[in-house]
């Protein structure tokens, strides 16, 4: 087997060394400085859409990749600024069966970008992008998407295994492809090149999962005073578990039934939320033998409370956004079994 180039070490400090080091170790960074084929490729517009490569580096937000990587886009993921796509590399005596290689009819393109890698999938932060790479053609993006399909259900023989050597193939769908040969046994150095460029695209990963939550909705009030409640339960080390609704006939109306949330065997627990969604009932019912009171407190003092027993198993509270309450379960004694502190919205946090 021939050397392939260039080493691994050179690839794993490229992707990995501190940004700070960048550029002062004597590490050849491919696609690093902005050649013929990125200034050809940089008139294109990095609005996204299918077959569009992107450079992506992160520079300006919490999560930084050690250089720029390369991803080609497929189709949306449910967010017109998410994509599903594919990591893209220079290496290309480290191609595998699953890593197209592009051909002069892709051109131009820039030099990262030489091989998709179609078993590395990743979701994109398209405004991450700082500048497009190249674009393939429709026919092209097929071929790519044959060879992610193929993935999962072909396994070439590693006897074929020859590291550096490119071959043509012929995807299912029909598509001419050019891709590396089967991996070999252990000894193989593409086992350790899919290791490293795995993990370097958990930074375009990272990217794309902050970006989601980000911008997803931020949950409603009441929505949070659920999550207060289950993290409140997991903390008092106490069952909360949300009971199944009843089954319902296909001839039977749609039901409106809040859901039920059942604290240790003491009470069901059911939250109605307002119009608005920053106002909220919370209808209790005694489950247990031993009487207990449900509250609404600020600072330990109850503003609304609800004593229940079995001559009066239900009772009613009323929350609000914006106030500092503390939903508790107290025993006859006036012994508290259970407390969560419903969000304030003054103090809401972005999602995460």
């Amino acid at each position: 087997m021939r050397p392939l180039a260039p080493p691994l070490n050179v690839i794993e400090a490229g992707l990995f060394a501190p940004l700070v080091q960048r550029g002062s170790a004597g590490v050849s960074v491919p696609g690093g400085e902005p050649g013929e084929a990125r200034a050809a490729a940089a008139v294109l517009s990095t609005q996204p859409r299918p077959g569009l490569i992107l450079q992506i580096d992160g520079a300006s937000g919490p999560w930084r990749v050690a250089r720029p990587l390369a991803v080609l886009l497929s189709e949306p993921a449910g967010h017109p600024d998410i994509w599903y796509g594919w990591l893209m590399a220079a290496e290309t005596d480290y191609a595998s069966p699953w890593d197209l290689v592009l051909e002069g009819p892709d051109a131009p393109y820039d030099p990262s970008a030489a091989m998709v890698q179609v078993w590395n999938p990743v979701h994109v932060d398209c405004p991450a992008a700082r500048v497009a790479l190249g674009e393939l053609a429709p026919a092209r993006l097929a071929a790519v998407r044959d060879l992610a399909l193929e993935l999962a259900d072909v396994h070439p023989d590693p006897a074929g295994a020859d590291p550096g050597t490119l071959v043509q193939r012929i995807t299912s769908g029909g598509y001419p492809v050019l891709t590396g040969t089967p991996l070999g046994d252990g000894q193989d150095p593409r086992w350790r090149y899919h290791a490293l460029y795995f993990a370097a695209a958990d930074a375009v990963r990272d990217l794309a999962r902050h970006a989601l939550g980000e911008l997803a909705p931020a949950p409603a009030w009441w929505q949070r005073v659920l999550a207060a409640l289950r993290g409140a339960a997991k903390q008092w080390q106490l069952p909360l578990v949300l009971l199944p609704q009843p089954a319902m006939g296909p001839a039977s109306p749609a039901t409106t039934e809040p859901e039920t949330w059942r604290l240790n065997d003491w009470l069901d627990l059911q939250f109605i939320p307002g119009s608005t969604g920053d106002a909220l009932q919370i209808h209790g019912t005694l489950r247990a033998a031993d009487p207990l009171t449900i509250a609404l407190e600020v600072d330990g003092q109850a503003r609304q409370q609800q004593p229940l027993d079995r001559a009066r198993a239900s009772g009613d509270l009323f929350a609000g956004a914006g106030v500092a309450l503390t939903l508790t379960v107290r025993d006859r004694g006036g012994h508290c079994l259970f407390a969560a502190p419903l969000p304030d919205n003054a103090k809401r946090t972005p999602a995460s």
